[in-house]
């Protein structure tokens, strides 16, 4: 009896002590802890039947042709040349990387080349588009950079949403909506500065003067 009293206790605890992991939320057998160890975790982006998974290619490129436009500006701008000019106020900043050094803080805050080097490397421009017409710096604008921080700023939205969303969708369709967000604010740059975009690219048709208290359209 003793015997039988003493294991009905040691069962009574056993119990007891499943049931509280069961009410924390823990596993209620070594069965069921083994089962859930083996579970393959639900993925963020659920993939549904006949879907397949893209191996992304475009947005990589995309990155490495941002840097590489980047690099050639930095290499172009070559500050210690320009700055050494007289007249010129400020010290290159990372005078270190010699001509890939970038412009005073007071030219550029931004970590990167003078905007004399932007306008030339293809920077958007409203008066050289409509005036100029110099329609190909409405593509060329997309892949200029202010600077370091607009850079990286810009690179790590397109790593971590870009490149999901093209594992997701394929390349086609995320480089479509790449150059319509791209395009619409261009169209918004230019739309809001009083331009008409019209007179200078012949498929910008959606893109229009917008009148304010600043300035009138003239048709």
């Amino acid at each position: 009896l003793p015997h039988e009293k003493g294991r009905s206790i040691v069962e009574r605890a056993a119990m007891a002590t499943s049931r509280a992991d069961v009410e924390r939320g823990g596993s209620s057998s070594p069965r069921k802890q083994q089962q859930e160890k083996g579970k393959v975790p639900t993925p963020l982006y659920p993939q549904h039947e006949g879907e397949r998974e893209w191996t992304p290619w475009l947005v990589p490129s995309i990155l490495v042709a941002n840097i590489t436009v980047f690099t050639i500006a930095m290499y172009y701008n070559n500050c210690p040349a320009h700055n050494a000019k007289p007249g010129r106020d400020g010290q290159c900043v990372a005078g270190f990387l010699h001509r890939f050094s970038f412009q005073p803080l007071r030219q550029n805050p931004l970590l990167g080349p003078s905007s004399a080097t932007l306008v030339k490397m293809g920077a958007l421009v409203w008066d050289k588009v409509v005036h100029g017409h110099q329609g190909w710096r409405l593509f060329s604008c997309m892949w200029m950079h202010a600077g370091v921080l607009h850079l990286v700023a810009n690179m790590l939205s397109l790593l971590f949403v870009g490149l999901r969303l093209e594992q997701q969708f394929g390349y086609v369709r995320i480089g479509a909506i790449y150059l319509i967000v791209a395009g619409f604010a261009i169209g918004l740059a230019m739309v809001f500065r009083g331009a008409n975009a019209n007179s200078s690219c012949g498929w910008c048709h959606y893109l229009s003067c917008v009148p304010t208290k600043s300035w009138t359209c003239a048709n």
